[in-house]
């Protein structure tokens, strides 16, 4: 959904990024601790990501 949602959100503006390099930038951003994680992150359709609780904005 988060995928998803930012491709329509930015689609005027990048139009041919593709979703897998918005589900990589996800998995960047988890692994430097701005998001966490559950489930497998390499099938969008089967993970969840949230704001980390322990990264101040």
């Amino acid at each position: 959904m988060v995928v998803g949602l930012t491709m329509s959100k930015t689609q005027s503006q990048f139009n041919d990024i593709p979703d897998l390099y918005y589900s990589q930038r996800v998995a960047n951003l988890v692994e430097q601790g701005h998001l966490e994680s559950q489930g497998n992150l390499l099938q969008m359709r089967y993970s969840e990501v949230r704001r980390s609780r322990t990264v101040q904005p």
